[in-house]
């Protein structure tokens, strides 16, 4: 008692036990992992730790997708040295958090998380550390290697490789679990699934994603423990919900849930997506979607497929609202803000993607009005593509008219009119002031620059080009080579992929930029500090021979004369193009 007393006192922590435990270590002839396989910039970053005399190891994620034949998205590392340490050993590199700090180091487009080995929480909790029911609020203590194993939540996440000696070190026998395609939680499942209740939901997920049967030890206490989800805060477990929806594996990962029971009030819309005999079916077929586009590498819109979860509800609700005597537009209107306000009771949705939803939902009933020009005009809108998927989706799962879906199908293959002539498609001015789609309606040249320097920016750039090309009225000319860049103004961050688009296009300017803000929303952009880090970044650069300056939009765009990075691109796709006030390019090497 007085021990303890004292130690608390002065801080001091009793660390978990097998502080020292040896690992089993599995030389290169026991393991499918290559040297290869691992990214340059993790192998650089061990390597370089372990110069200059510490432990360094791939760990986690990577390693077990390594072993089971998958690449891995990303690759972290773990070591015995500091964060100021690890900063101190890479010049470009940045120490970040505050409750347990990591540090990024940057390899040009790439960036390493490498993070300290951790030690486990006390043996005896405290109130100091968790909360009522158990859950662990801190355990940012740093400890041995095999305390960083012991702490991790499930076996198979818990193996580390060396890619300077090829081995891979195993404290928790991660290797023989995988082997019996096994998903084993580390320590006394009951007590961790009290530490962190979310690991419910992440057993859940790696069972179906890496077709792993959960331990009957590692599942027996969930039944019991599921309530505790009720107190992770929301932000956290929505994110681990979106990673459940965005694992590629949607739909197994889904029937999980209901197989663990994890899934009734958790979010009202994944009840809907399996117990409602009316909107189940649309929902499953969005889940199936989505994880066809994940399979061929195509981006996805997390409002996309929560407004696909959600139609349901919206749908119910609107004809109750049209049977009150409300037109559908207000009744619809009525029956989007009622569904949104139901889900927050439970777990909002972030606002951030209210609005894509909500444009989703509005532009429904327009696909059922086929007169006049109103085809033409909703054609013209930037979020078409996405609310015609929707649509497609709905005709397929037998909510909405097949026959319109294919209508709409058919028409989008038809060219309203005949190409312009190349005046015509340098000037712009009738499309510039907002002519409508149809007879009469200009083509304009336009180039847009693409930037990318996160997630795997080549990727992002090459995906990019490919959704431009798919806007309404809209076709993809020519685009440039993939130029790696310097960042400028804010120079702590990983290297640019930059290019150029040349397309043809009816869309007036505005309506082009909304289009594009539209991409970027898909590819997670986020607008933090200026000239910082995004997934994708587009501009249009020059639109015809327009010239505009409106808010939010200026065409030519204003620094596009002085940097490098858009000329030589530019030069590419529209050779002889001259922007006013540009420099000579003479060395494509010296791009920046």
């Amino acid at each position: 008692m007085i021990k303890r007393y004292i130690d608390k006192l002065f801080g001091r922590r009793d660390r978990v036990t097998h502080k020292d435990a040896k690992p089993v270590v599995y030389g290169k002839d026991k393991h499918a992992i290559a040297r290869e396989h691992i990214s340059k910039c993790a192998r650089r970053t061990c390597e370089e730790l372990q110069k200059a005399g510490f432990a360094a190891f791939v760990v986690g994620g990577a390693v077990r997708d390594l072993l089971l034949g998958i690449r891995p998205k990303d690759f972290d590392v773990a070591t015995s040295a500091t964060p100021e340490e690890v900063r101190s050993t890479f010049r470009r590199s940045r120490i970040i958090g505050r409750r347990f700090q990591i540090v990024h180091v940057l390899c040009g487009a790439e960036t390493i998380e490498v993070s300290t080995f951790r030690a486990h929480f006390t043996r005896e909790a405290d109130s100091e550390h968790t909360d009522e029911h158990g859950r662990m609020l801190s355990d940012n203590v740093f400890g041995t290697q095999a305390e960083d194993a012991m702490r991790r939540d499930f076996t198979v996440n818990a193996l580390f490789y060396d890619p300077v000696k090829e081995e891979v070190w195993d404290y928790v026998n991660g290797m023989k679990d995988l082997k019996a395609r096994k998903l084993v939680m580390i320590g006394d499942p009951a007590a961790r699934y009290r530490e962190d209740p979310v690991r419910m939901l992440r057993a859940a997920r790696l069972g179906a994603k890496l077709g792993l049967s959960i331990d009957a030890k590692t599942r027996e206490p969930i039944a019991e423990l599921r309530h505790l989800l009720e107190n992770v805060p929301h932000a956290r477990l929505f994110e681990e919900i979106l990673k459940l929806l965005l694992s590629g594996n949607a739909v197994e990962c889904v029937k999980m849930l209901r197989e663990l029971e994890l899934h009734h009030g958790l979010l009202p819309l994944l009840d809907t997506a399996l117990d409602d005999p009316d909107a189940g079916p649309f929902a499953m077929a969005a889940l199936r979607a989505t994880d066809e586009r994940l399979a061929a590498d195509k981006p996805v819109s997390p409002a996309f497929l929560l407004a696909a979860l959600l139609w349901g509800k919206v749908e119910k609700s609107l004809a109750r609202f049209e049977a009150k005597g409300q037109p559908t537009v207000p009744a619809l209107h009525s029956a989007m803000h009622e569904a949104l306000d139901a889900q927050r009771e439970s777990l909002a949705i972030p606002r951030r993607f209210d609005a894509t939803m909500k444009e989703l939902w509005l532009l429904q009933p327009r696909f059922l009005q086929r007169g006049g020009q109103r085809p033409f005009r909703l054609l013209e809108h930037p979020r078409f593509r996405a609310a015609y998927d929707f649509f497609a989706l709905r005709a397929e799962s037998g909510d909405a008219p097949r026959d319109v879906a294919e209508w709409w199908e058919r028409f989008q293959r038809v060219s309203p009119e005949a190409p312009p002539s190349p005046r015509q498609a340098q000037g712009g001015r009738r499309c510039a002031r907002g002519a409508r789609a149809g007879r009469g309606r200009v083509v304009t040249h336009a180039a847009i620059a693409l930037g990318s320097n996160l997630e795997d920016p080549e990727r992002q750039v090459l995906r990019g080009f490919e959704e431009i090309g798919e806007l309404p009225l809209t076709r993809l000319l020519a685009r440039s080579r993939l130029h790696r860049t310097r960042p400028v103004g804010f120079t702590d961050q990983p290297d640019f992929i930059n290019a150029c688009a040349l397309v043809d296009t009816q869309l007036a300017p505005r309506d082009l930029l909304e289009g594009l803000l539209a991409i970027e929303a898909a590819h997670h952009r986020v607008r933090a500090i200026a000239n910082g880090p995004r997934t994708l970044d587009l501009d249009i650069i020059l639109y015809g021979n327009a010239v505009i300056n409106e808010p939010g939009l200026s065409i030519p765009h204003p620094r596009a004369h002085e940097r490098d990075f858009v000329l030589i691109p530019l030069g590419e796709v529209w050779p002889g193009y001259v922007i006013p006030g540009a420099r000579e390019v003479k060395d494509p090497g010296s791009v920046r």
